[in-house]
């Protein structure tokens, strides 16, 4: 019994892959590409993986990978592209990284595009509380303070509506870590570090300041900061 199944999964992937597939060969593209996407050469690791694609166009990994390469750099068309052709795969595996995609930070960055999450299968960010946006792909938000700081924020938030994080001053080049709680009103962050400290953050269109079209963020109720998904 146990032959027959072997002999059967074998079948499977030999209908599976075309006749000309270098399976060998796309395997070795797909870890060149992931040494490039562990130095953060995203642009680099994307053509290692569409060479992969290219010696075996059924390779699952290489259409996932380059989908998350697309993400890291904000192209929501050729990420549409692969999870249409990873929905139209009959692969087991093909439904694994589908899954996969509405948690891997890789696709962190593109959280509130809503080209992206349509291509991800999560419903348009004006349909989804807010409470989800801000701990989707483990809570981390990242931005620019422009205001008296002039630096970087990092912040994560957590299940049970607390909170910590870090700015950073770009005059001294320190971090300044910290807690708060954190609770929301409508579309609306509120943010309380310490006993009186109160940030308000309101969902808003940050394309301009991003330099993305539709891309959207949290900006402060003072218009000195924002943050959209993202970790430093």
């Amino acid at each position: 019994m146990r032959n027959v199944v072997m002999i059967a999964v074998m079948l499977g992937l030999a209908l599976a892959a075309p006749a000309d597939a270098d399976p060998a060969a796309a395997k070795k593209a797909n870890a060149a590409g992931m040494n490039a996407y562990k130095k953060k050469d995203y642009e680099a690791a994307q053509k290692h993986f569409e060479k992969a694609i290219a010696e075996d166009p059924g390779f699952v990994k290489a259409h996932y990978n380059r989908a998350s390469m697309a993400a890291l750099q904000y192209d929501t068309t050729v990420m549409a592209e692969e999870f249409a052709w990873l929905r139209g795969s009959t692969a087991p595996e093909a439904a694994r990284v589908l899954a996969k995609a509405k948690t891997d930070a890789d696709f962190r960055g593109v959280a509130l595009l809503d080209p992206a999450r349509a291509a991800i299968g999560l419903p348009p960010v004006d349909d989804t509380p807010l409470e989800a946006l801000l701990l989707g792909y483990g809570g981390w938000w990242s931005g620019v303070d422009e205001g008296m700081m002039e630096g970087w924020i990092e912040m994560q938030f957590l299940a049970g509506g607390k909170a910590k994080g870090r700015d950073h001053s770009g005059e001294s080049g320190s971090w300044y870590a910290w807690s708060a709680t954190w609770k929301v009103d409508g579309r609306t962050l509120i943010l309380t570090k310490g006993k009186d400290r109160v940030e308000k953050y309101k969902l808003d269109d940050c394309g301009d300041s991003m330099g993305i079209e539709g891309m959207g963020c949290l900006r402060q109720d003072d218009g000195a900061a924002w943050v959209s998904p993202g970790q430093h």
